[in-house]
């Protein structure tokens, strides 16, 4: 197999914590004038419990600092996101304007959230919680199948059951979740680019620094059933054709038997795209599959296949399944994989190869609980993926256990008499 063998540079990498219990990750990469900064919290949906339900996406609004002039000043580049694990904000910014971004991105932790502050996020998700969705899209899903996905998952809150908890949330309840949760001893700093580790330190201990130290509430790690049985919805959504939905629930790098497989499902997404074997599903009645890997959590995660069809759903859905079953039976060829493994291993090592790249990642596995040095053997973990490896993965977990199957038509439009 002829593998691109360009690898990342060695880049110093240093860690220290502040007295306040703030853990910071600097990593030089004096290539290019840039700086990536990532400021993760290890919380998310996952830690709440039901008097908590919404807390979180409540005060991820909250927190947000008001970056528009900064970015208008200075062309920098802003992400914010969470997930059931994590609250992540994110900047790229010209290195001379590294001590700016570090005090305006410190307000997370330092400001005061007023009531009337407050009041306005709480009515935002409560609005947001109560609105029937009908929406879907190959990665996002209504509240029903997203019910179905998380069959069994302990700390699983359906929609109406967080409008419920919003009406009753107080202002203090959340400021006493973001005094104990968003506080520098459940936090990370990720710094990376042209910057010194001493001048870094400097700045961080700065702005960040003034925070007391607490001590956040042990954090378990919470793992979903793994094979909660097969699960099937027919539902009627804002699509244009009959769209063929199968999540499957796979693990992550802390919980998978062999890790090994969960570097395989990888290179099947890619695989799908580029499989000439895969993409004869094809035809007259079926639209090619679109394959997506989800890796974002350590032990709960899915791997979607979706395609357009038209006919009988259960033909559809029948035709996958063998497909899916002619994949576990007959391996691929080395020379059929090859190009699935350059196509992920060389896109996750461009994406690594930048600040914001690294920043994210590091942040990503900080706020997971995984070791951040797997951002170096990740891209050599994909090359070593063997076509045994993905025959091993596609038996462990394209199983009718693992499924939920959603058989979703477009919505009768009336039309006017």
């Amino acid at each position: 197999m002829n593998m691109p063998t360009n690898e990342l540079p060695s880049l110093p990498t240093h860690e220290f914590t502040l007295e306040n219990g703030l853990r910071v990750i600097v990593r030089e990469d004096h290539r290019t004038p840039r700086v990536g900064i990532t400021l993760v919290f290890a919380v998310g949906t996952d830690d709440e419990r039901p008097e908590d339900f919404g807390v979180t996406h409540v005060l991820q609004n909250a927190l947000l600092p008001d970056y528009d002039d900064f970015i208008k000043k200075t062309g920098a580049v802003h992400q914010n996101f969470s997930d059931s694990e994590r609250l992540t904000d994110c900047l790229l910014i010209a290195a001379e304007h590294l001590e700016s971004a570090l005090k305006i991105q410190s307000t997370i932790m330092t400001d005061e959230l007023s009531d009337e502050l407050l009041r306005t996020r709480l009515d935002e998700e409560l609005l947001r919680n109560k609105k029937k969705s009908l929406f879907i899209s190959t990665v996002s899903f209504s509240p029903e199948i997203d019910t179905l996905v998380n069959t069994g998952h302990s700390y699983y809150r359906p929609r109406d059951a967080i409008a419920a908890n919003l009406e009753r949330l107080t202002f203090e309840h959340l400021r006493n979740w973001r005094q104990s949760r968003y506080c520098p001893g459940n936090a990370c700093l990720v710094i990376v680019g042209d910057v010194e580790t001493e001048e870094a330190r400097r700045l961080v201990e700065r702005y960040f620094g003034s925070e007391d130290q607490r001590v956040a509430p042990f954090r378990s790690l919470i793992k979903g059933p793994s094979e909660p049985g097969y699960r099937q919805i027919t539902q009627f959504l804002e699509t244009e054709y009959p769209l063929m939905l199968v999540i499957f629930n796979t693990p992550g790098m802390e919980n998978a038997p062999d890790p090994q497989s969960v570097r395989a499902l990888e290179v099947l997404d890619s695989l799908f795209e580029s499989s000439t074997r895969l993409k004869s599903f094809e035809n007259d009645n079926r639209s090619a599959i679109l394959a997506t890997a989800f890796r974002l959590s350590r032990a709960n995660n899915q791997f979607i296949l979706a395609f357009y069809f038209q006919g009988d759903p259960q033909k559809a859905e029948a035709d996958l399944w063998a497909l899916l079953d002619d994949l576990k039976r007959v391996p691929f060829t080395p020379e059929d994989i090859e190009p699935a493994i350059i196509e992920e291993s060389t896109t996750r090592q461009a994406f690594y190869d930048t600040p914001e790249g690294q920043s994210e990642c590091i942040g990503h596995l900080v706020g997971t609980a995984q070791p951040w040095q797997l951002i170096d053997l990740e891209v050599a973990q994909l090359r070593s993926v063997t076509a045994q490896d993905i025959q091993h993965a596609a038996n462990a977990y394209f199983t009718r256990e693992r499924a939920t199957v959603a058989h979703v038509f477009p919505i009768e439009k009336k039309t006017p008499a």
